[in-house]
């Protein structure tokens, strides 16, 4: 089982020249695999409250909030992954591991079918690593900013999250 990453922190930024980046802390979860590395669905979710994404703009966060997240209504994005490609299990102690964890993300009211991209070492009893993935703002139906105060942004978003998991035996 793989437990909550305690030093994640989620990027949500777009494709535009200047890209606009929010950040948090608020990342929880686990990931239950068995013994032949298949995933357990029922027992493994990861979330991101979005409530606490920052940027370098209060009044920007507040509009993205309100706005475009609506996060007084949806206060998680949630991933329940399914599968695990190209990952060998057990997860050999190893400095460069790289595997796609798919599953489904959840944003508001929207469900897709999502994979990350992850790169990350096993040192035994802690895989620190990257994931990334990439979507639009029309897959998961999130309207996008539009503000003069929010920069203008493209319809790609990319998440990164660096992670720190705990591996229970």
């Amino acid at each position: 089982m793989i437990r909550r990453p305690p030093r994640s922190t989620p990027l949500y930024s777009s494709a535009a020249s200047d890209v606009y980046k929010r950040q948090t802390k608020s990342v929880e979860g686990n990931i239950k695999i068995d013994s032949n590395g298949q995933i357990d669905k029922s027992n493994s979710l990861m979330q991101v409250n979005l409530a606490d994404l920052k940027s370098d703009s209060s009044y920007r966060d507040r509009y993205v909030k309100n706005k475009t997240l609506e996060t007084n209504v949806y206060k998680y994005a949630k991933f329940i992954p399914s599968e695990a490609i190209g990952a060998n299990w057990p997860l050999p102690i190893s400095e460069s591991i790289e595997f796609k964890l798919i599953g489904d993300m959840t944003i508001k009211t929207t469900t897709k079918r999502l994979t990350w991209i992850i790169k990350c070492s096993n040192n035994g009893s802690n895989l620190i690593g990257k994931a990334t993935t990439e979507f639009t703002f029309e897959d998961f139906n999130i309207t996008k900013p539009s503000a003069m105060s929010v920069v203008s942004v493209e319809d790609e978003i990319r998440l990164e999250i660096d992670f720190e998991a705990t591996i229970n035996q």
